[in-house]
């Protein structure tokens, strides 16, 4: 998408690629036959969603002000996690009563949606210049160098080892307050511990966003990833139900500061304004590996 030169712009024609590509894969998700081709749809799944998503985030950089980054960043991230706690209640609603199909509808009428939305309200300009194709140098694009950018490599990393600790809590959750706290109904308090992070990560996520384009954005994500840190390491010398939840607020408040500010802080330091897209998309694997 940096070198697109279509009427519609760099980022909107790949965006409806992925959103149309990503109804197709849904739909083979909800009627695949067997857990070979269920699979094999969840992969296309994959791939459609950051053929149109990582043209997605290039949006930001190529057209919000520098100095409304950080608000920008902080909007994304609250639309985010307001997203996927609606859609975590709902998909939890429609698969209790075995409403598959339906759940998959559903999320291709929000992608289609919120597509033309998006396609019919973003106004960009066509690049109408571009360099001539190097499959080298194309190839090359794919490596930043860490001693040339170190900003972004130590950005990298430190997201990376921060979201991979994220998802291990994540995943093991349920796991933990079933089989070491002994909480009979944990499906139920996994949600508990979801909501109080949410409380405390959807006000955060604004405000820190507002916040970075004020006074910076390294000393929010520093204090963001200590908040986390630190309430993981109170609740290992005291685990209990009752302080979980009250923990979860709090690191929800740092989880929600990390999550929109880094992704300013990501912006600021891309190696190579022109190609926002390709640099974010690297950027995008210190969240995707972790998980």
């Amino acid at each position: 998408s940096d070198r697109s030169m279509a009427r519609l712009g760099r980022r909107r024609p790949f965006i409806i690629a992925g959103t149309l590509l990503n109804a197709l894969a849904l739909l083979a998700l909800g009627y695949a036959p067997t857990l070979a081709l269920f699979a094999a749809a969840f992969w296309f799944l994959q791939f459609a969603n950051n053929f149109g998503g990582t043209a997605y985030s290039g949006l930001i950089p190529d057209l919000v002000p520098d100095e409304q980054r950080g608000s920008a960043s902080g909007f994304m991230g609250l639309m985010t996690m307001l997203g996927t706690v609606i859609a975590a209640v709902v998909a939890g609603i429609l698969m209790e009563r075995e409403l598959a199909i339906p759940l998959y509808l559903t999320i291709i009428a929000v992608l289609l949606a919120t597509m033309l939305v998006t396609v019919w309200k973003v106004r960009e300009h066509p690049l109408v210049q571009r360099p001539p194709f190097n499959l080298r140098e194309f190839l090359a694009a794919f490596w930043v160098d860490p001693r040339r950018h170190p900003d972004f490599a130590w950005l990298f990393l430190s997201r990376f080892l921060t979201l991979m600790g994220f998802y291990t809590l994540l995943t093991f959750l349920q796991f933990f307050l079933k089989d070491y706290l002994g909480i009979p109904n944990f499906k139920e308090a996994t949600g508990a511990v979801s909501a109080a992070v949410v409380i405390g990560a959807l006000p955060s996520a604004f405000l820190a966003g507002w916040l970075s384009d004020r006074i910076g954005r390294r000393a929010i994500v520093s204090a963001a990833t200590l908040v986390m840190g630190a309430m993981i390491l109170v609740f290992l010398i005291a685990p209990s139900f009752s302080l979980m939840l009250a923990l979860g607020v709090v690191f929800g408040i740092g989880y929600g500061a990390f999550t929109s500010v880094d992704w300013a802080l990501a912006v600021d330091v891309l190696p190579s304004r022109a190609a926002a897209a390709k640099d974010l998309g690297i950027w995008g694997i210190s969240a995707t590996l972790p998980q």
